[in-house]
């Protein structure tokens, strides 16, 4: 046995937001080639993610949704029932001046970025608690939680937040042998994660493996 197969999600579902590109398509495949399901959120053309977890045998759903709008979360929990594991990682940034950044701009970032991850978490929380399962959630953080950035403060408030709603989660969560973690990634960061092999990524999300512990744990990087 190799140190990867400690990490196979076979039969599991997971679910991905902002799976079309870039860390959120990357993480998804890396979930198939791990032997996961992956439901597919995004606004952007989701073909060619789907495609490519096809081709490794595993099944992707699709799901088109707008996090900007409230509905979308109950839409994105019906189209992924059953699901195991639900990765955070949609999210925009709107970039201004602090004293010319505008309401439209702080609400959509904040309603991106923090209040559908709530949403979505609660959802996904209440249904592994309804079925006595546990689960595992990974939200996609940032550094500028910690450096507050230029331009960017509706962006940095909400990724803070962030922080404190996943330890509030993993404190709350641990009745429900769910594990919740933020993973933090700066830009370079990115970029490195998008260049990583599939299997890479599968170990680096070897926070979902099924042979690991159950309790929940706040983990930031």
């Amino acid at each position: 046995m190799s140190v990867l197969d400690l990490f196979r999600l076979d039969g599991q579902l997971a679910i991905v937001t902002g799976a079309s590109r870039g860390l959120g398509a990357t993480m998804a495949l890396a979930l198939a080639e791990a032997g996961a399901d992956v439901a597919l959120v995004a606004r952007g053309d989701l073909r060619e993610t789907t495609d490519a977890i096809e081709r490794l045998g595993r099944r992707a759903v699709a799901i088109e949704a707008d996090l900007e709008e409230r509905g979308e979360v109950d839409e994105i929990l019906q189209h992924a029932q059953g699901a195991d594991i639900l990765v955070n990682n949609a999210g925009i940034i709107r970039r201004s001046p602090f004293l010319e950044f505008s309401d439209d701009d702080w609400d959509a970032v904040i309603e991106v970025n923090l209040r559908s991850v709530f949403a979505l978490s609660r959802g996904f929380a209440r249904a592994l608690a309804h079925r006595q399962s546990g689960g595992r959630i990974i939200n996609i953080a940032s550094m500028l939680s910690f450096q507050g950035g230029v331009r960017v403060a509706g962006y940095t408030a909400a990724k803070s937040g962030l922080l404190g709603l996943t330890r509030a989660m993993a404190n709350e969560l641990r009745i429900g042998r769910g594990r919740v973690r933020p993973w933090n990634g700066t830009r370079r960061r990115r970029r490195v994660a998008g260049a990583m092999t599939n299997r890479l990524l599968a170990a680096l999300l070897s926070l979902l493996s099924p042979r690991l512990d159950r309790g929940v744990r706040s983990y930031t990087r």
